[in-house]
């Protein structure tokens, strides 16, 4: 082993393990036979002098002294190598900046064995082979030396014997002949030698049948004395191989084992028996058909143990017999040959081109030998792959007994070749098509990085199949190390496979892409390794940079944030920088990116300022100049107040409008706190005094005069205020008036109940503004021309409008109107229009558009239930949104048994109806009727039976409830029992309280006639009469 001693002295500017300058370091560094180093680094000052034994070389730095590169130390020059081992080369360089490291082969290029080691000092060659015999070089260059410091080292590749074809165990019979070889190559060449029985060949006793040709061992016409172990060793000056084989001489009467059995095949095939036998020497073997016929014909090809019949006939049927033979015997076997017809398919699958999502059938008919019929089948593939009948979760299935495959729903996955086999075990026809399934592309494959550098990416990859469409578009997406998700950053056309890219700085980025033709797009594809890119200044300064003044003695700015992508590297910052009027500058930071607002005491009001927003960061700041803001610190409170506010008597006063008028005021920066933005009145109803409502107007007039829309029908308090941009001042004097009743809101809840042929029924809500007294509602309808929609745009009204001249019905159990519109026409489009009115006019308008039934025949009704009492029957029905509705309903009724229906009374409005003056315990059929004009329809019948007297008592009695009740009437008539004998056993002990009792008696009889359970002490009285 050998051993270099490296001395490392500190600069002035440097310390390591907290020694000074003058602290020096040693570094043993060392090789072993295989050119394995070893390093090791002490952590305490040594002597130079005290380097050790056995060390070659001392090297020193001395501080920054080194600057250019040198080659400091290298391996060997030349290198042998042994195959399938590994060589070794070393190159150690110094220099200020650190040496870049390259290593190359000479008229050759490097490949995946040759490994470089982390710092570039070591190539590693592992798994050597011959080819790579040759030169190898380092080189090193640094930012002083730009002509590379170079290294050669020449490596020579030997290797130890190793077999090229190697001896193998024999058994043969006798009088047979045999050969071994020993064929073995190794740098420099091989030594090969024979081995008898563990004797070298030329001491073994002689054989005259053995003889050595070459790398050969020859036996001929053995007997049964030639069984041996017979050794082959070869070597060279790496090493040696050995390899131990046996002979086997054998004597063995001819034996079949297995014969030729029962074998069926189709006309126009090929077949081959079998006759499996043995024997030493080995048996010879011959064919017979039906005992009489060998088989020695061109149609025959035979093997020691077969023969192949090619192109089957009809008339090969029979029965045939395999005869093995040698010296010492002969064995026989005999078989049968079946021959069928051909199995054909004679329904193929045809062809299919489609759009995916389309289903997809194909059809397989096929014939087969009648005695095979029972056993053909007709098995699916899909590019060879077996299908399996509901493969994909069903979307692919096999019906009519193999006769068809269907495709329920096709994808892009589906576009195969598939093939109907007709199989009847003996033999099988084929009928394939092809499925083109038209869908979005495959998604694009190897995407890769093929330049990363500078601020750019390129970015290549190979085009996905297409699905026999076009791809018309890449969509590239990128993410970095600040993104949660991708983002789309590009589309590029479908005719390209290569794509450039600007970066931001201090990022890594990855990036995927997407297909697209006509019919969508591909899923991603891979995602490449990533690109870094190094840090930078901060390409701009924040933008939208804006002053708020909206708080007192502060200056407010905010800008937009500079996201992480864009801030370029470490150590991001704003720097804000202020300049007063008087030109004092302040400078401030802010180390959070997401804090994009900065607030300045400042301590006075609406001041004006000059703003600058910076982004900095490690690298610099960015290199434009930052724009100068101008904006003032916060506002304040106006100073002033309008005076004399006041009604307008000169203006009209309505119930929309009301004139007013007020002084003026100082609307300078000083008394305003800020800039002048106008006056705002106020008002609240007096019952809501805590409810502001506001009316706006900015003027500069010197006597303001301002009509405003006040609500109708209201007391309310008024006064007015001016404003800057954030603040109101104080309120001016208050005025209180009284507002005239005014028209109503729209109407609420507008809608169709329901509809027939020629009437709807409409409901709706009190508005929600009433604004005055409502005195009625006004109802019209029109007819729609042209296209019906519920938009008010557009429509072709009927110019003719039709009051409504029935009154609405208040329903109060649901807080609504309801109407009947009769008279319309069958199938029509009518706008129904509602208004509320008070005294003073008409409110806004609302309006439902419907539509009349196609024809005047009601929806047959739906009884809900039927309830029955002792001499009643309370029937319910239900007519759901969208039916077809009566004008009226009625319920027909009779008992059971009897011919004629009797018919209830006309309701318009419930959908129920009580029937009267029944039988009680009888019963009685009844349905409802829905009419229409002329027009009835009826529900189906429903059998009801009516209540007997005992029945509805007995109801009562057994009623759950009722059961509760009593027994709860019992508990309380016990308590109070058990409260009287404890107030009666307490009045035999206490006398004083019961005088005390006959005066609460007097007071209460001054109190009320009415009877109270308890007394002002909480005591029980007793009844009248009873005894005390």
């Amino acid at each position: 082993m050998s051993t270099i001693f490296i001395v490392l002295c500190l600069p002035a500017n440097l310390t390591l393990y907290g020694h000074a300058r003058t602290a020096c370091f040693a570094c043993y560094l060392s090789f072993d036979e295989d050119r394995n180093s070893h390093k090791s680094l002490t952590d305490h000052p040594v002597s130079i002098n005290n380097k050790g034994e056995n060390v070659e070389e001392v090297w020193y730095f001395i501080g920054e002294s080194v600057n250019g590169v040198s080659l400091l130390w290298r391996s060997d020059a030349n290198v042998l190598g042994l195959k399938n081992g590994e060589a070794k080369f070393m190159c150690i360089f110094a220099g200020k900046a650190t040496p870049d490291i390259v290593w190359k082969r000479k008229g050759g290029k490097m490949n995946s064995r040759m490994e470089v080691s982390e710092h570039g000092q070591e190539l590693i060659i592992k798994d050597l082979e011959f080819a790579d015999k040759g030169e190898y070089e380092c080189s090193a260059t640094n930012d002083v030396t730009s002509t590379p410091v170079v290294a050669t080292f020449t490596l020579q590749v030997e290797a130890r014997p190793y077999f090229v074809k190697e001896p193998l165990d024999v058994t043969i019979g006798v009088e047979e002949n045999t050969e071994f070889f020993c064929m073995v190559e190794g740098i420099p060449a091989s030594d090969v030698n024979w081995f008898i029985n563990g004797q070298p060949i030329n001491e073994a006793p002689p054989n005259p049948r053995r003889t050595i040709q070459k790398d050969r061992l020859v036996f001929k016409n053995v007997t049964d004395g030639d069984s041996q172990v017979i050794q082959c060793k070869a070597s060279n000056k790496h090493g040696s191989l050995m390899a131990d084989v046996y002979l086997n001489v054998l004597a063995l009467k001819a034996l079949v084992t297995e014969g030729p059995g029962k074998v069926k095949v189709a006309e126009g095939n090929s077949v081959t028996l079998k006759c499996e036998h043995n024997g030493k020497p080995d048996p010879a073997l011959k064919w017979m058909k039906n005992n009489v016929q060998p088989l020695n014909t061109d149609r025959y090809e035979f093997t020691h143990n077969t023969v192949l019949i090619k192109d089957v006939l009809k008339k090969d049927n029979g029965k045939y017999t395999c005869i093995s033979s040698n010296r010492f015997g002969s064995d026989n076997k005999t078989g049968e040959l079946i021959v069928r017809k051909k199995t054909k398919v004679t329904l193929r699958p045809v062809e299919r081109s489609l759009a995916y999502g389309e289903g997809a059938i194909f059809n397989c008919l096929a014939t087969s030998d009648p005695s095979e019929q029972q056993f053909l089948e007709k098995l699916w593939y899909k590019n060879g792959e077996r299908i399996n009948n509901n493969d994909d979760d069903g979307n692919i299935q096999i019906l009519e007994n193999g006769d068809t495959l269907s495709i329920v729903k096709t994808s892009s996955k589906d576009s195969a070749n598939y093939s109907c086999v007709a199989d009847n075990k003996v033999d099988s026809d084929t009928g394939i098509s092809q499925l083109k399934v038209k869908a979005p592309p495959d998604p694009p494959r190897d995407l890769t990085i093929k330049t990363c550098g500078n601020l750019k990416v390129t970015l290549f990859w190979r085009p996905g199949f297409d699905n026999y469409l076009p791809i018309s578009n890449y969509v590239i997406y990128s993410k970095t190390n600040y993104d949660n998700a991708y983002k789309k950053m590009n589309e590029l056309l479908g005719d390209v496979n290569e794509y450039e890219q600007r970066l931001s700085a201090f990022a890594n980025y990855t990036f995927k892409i997407k297909a697209r033709n006509q019919l969508g797009e591909s899923v991603f594809s891979n995602i490449t390794p990533i690109c870094s890119t190094k840090a930078a200044i901060p390409e701009q300064h924040p933008t939208n940079v804006r002053i708020i003044e909206n708080k007192t003695r502060k200056l407010v700015i905010e800008w937009d944030p500079v996201e992480p992508i864009d801030q370029n590297g470490p150590g991001f910052m704003y720097v804000i920088i202020t300049q007063d009027k008087a030109g004092n500058k302040s400078s401030y930071q802010v180390t959070d990116w997401k804090t994009t607002r900065k607030e300045i005491d400042v301590g006075n009001i609406y001041k004006e300022y000059k703003v600058q927003v910076k982004a900095v960061n490690s690298k610099g700041e960015a290199a434009i100049p930052p724009l100068i803001y101008r904006g003032h610190s916060g506002m304040g409170v106006p100073t002033v107040v309008p005076g004399n506010f006041e009604v307008d008597p000169d203006a009209p006063y309505t119930h929309e409008t009301i004139g007013l008028r007020w002084d003026t005021v100082d609307m300078s920066a000083e008394a305003m706190q800020g800039k002048f933005d106008g006056y705002k009145i106020r008002y609240w109803h007096m019952d809501q005094p805590d409810k502001e409502e506001k009316e706006e107007e900015a003027t500069v007039e010197s006597k303001i005069r301002r009509t405003v829309r006040l609500p109708p029908n209201s007391d309310l308090q008024l006064d007015v205020v001016a404003r800057n941009t954030y603040f109101d001042s104080n309120g001016s004097n208050k005025i209180n008036i009284t507002t005239p009743e005014g028209v109503p809101g729209p109407v609420q809840s507008l809608e169709s109940m329901y509809r027939s042929g020629h009437f709807v029924k409409i409901k709706w809500e009190k508005p929600k503004e009433e604004n005055g007294e409502i005195i009625g509602y006004d109802i019209e309808y029109e007819e729609i021309k042209g296209l019906f929609t519920s938009s008010v745009i557009g429509l072709g009204v009927d110019k003719k409008s039709i009051p409504v001249q029935s009154e609405p019905e208040w329903v109060a159990e649901r807080n609504r109107y309801e109407l009947g519109v009769p008279g319309l026409e069958l199938n029509t489009n009518y706008r129904i229009k509602v208004w509320a009115k008070t005294r003073t006019g008409r409110g806004e308008i609302e309006f439902v558009d419907v539509k009349t039934a196609p024809e005047n025949m009601p929806t047959v009704p739906y009884i809900l239930d039927a309830l029955p009492a002792k001499t009643s029957i309370n029937v319910s029905w239900q007519i759901n949104k969208g039916d077809v509705a009566g004008y009226h309903y009625f319920v027909e009724y009779r008992k059971y048994g009897e011919h004629k229906f009797e018919s209830g009374p006309l309701e318009k409005r419930n959908t129920w109806s009580v029937i009267n003056n029944l039988t009680s315990g009888s019963s009685y059929e009844v349905k409802v009727v829905a009419e229409s004009g002329n027009f009835k329809a009826r529900s189906e019948i429903k059998l009801v039976t009516t209540a007997k007297t005992d029945e509805v008592a007995s109801a009562v009695y057994n009623a759950e409830w009722f059961i509760i009740m009593m027994v709860v009437l019992a508990l309380l008539i016990l308590i109070l029992f058990i409260v009287c004998l404890v107030k009666r056993s307490r009045g035999d002990k206490y006398h004083v309280q019961e005088k005390e009792k006959l005066r609460g008696l007097e007071n209460d009889e001054k109190k009320t006639a009415q009877y109270n359970g308890f007394n002002d002490n909480g005591e029980t009285q007793p009844l009248a009469g009873s005894p005390r």
